[in-house]
């Protein structure tokens, strides 16, 4: 059985079942690929609304104003930028795990639980927000990949 699983820090699981393709197609590693494309498009939007469809929460003044000082023009989650190309590029950060049944995509950097989350101390700025249309989106990619392979053979 082919099971897709989504699942983002603090979300929701998102699982699609795609068992009855499993039969005819034995390496799903190319849609995958597709997916992970996909996925970083949707985080680019992120970071590029600064959060979308949750906005993120403006920096404290305080934090802010000693932001601008040591990184002038670096917007909210872009310190040093490794967790902005983590999740939107290829970085010794970026988890891309591509097998022929599944697939698993993110960042190995600790720190992105703690915004995806929330801290007592740390409003939570999710840096991945996979959407229902997103989702839904990422089924009928599947579904047409899959068809159209069955199709050939």
């Amino acid at each position: 059985m082919v099971t897709i699983h989504v699942e983002t820090i603090g979300d929701e699981r998102f699982v699609r079942g795609f068992s009855r393709f499993l039969d005819e197609i034995k390496d799903f590693s190319p849609v995958f690929e597709m997916l992970f494309d996909d996925f970083q498009q949707v985080n680019a939007k992120n970071f590029s609304k600064q959060g979308t469809p949750e906005a993120w929460k403006p920096l404290s003044p305080d934090y802010a104003e000693w932001k601008a000082k040591v990184r002038p023009g670096r917007p909210i989650l872009v310190f040093d930028g490794h967790l902005k190309a983590s999740l939107t590029g290829i970085s010794p950060f970026t988890i891309k795990k591509i097998g022929k049944h599944e697939a698993e995509f993110g960042t190995k950097l600790p720190y992105a639980e703690y915004h995806q989350t929330g801290t007592g101390r740390l409003p939570r700025r999710k840096p991945v927000q996979i959407t229902e249309a997103d989702k839904v989106r990422w089924s009928k990619i599947i579904h047409r990949w899959a068809y159209e392979k069955i199709e050939r053979v």
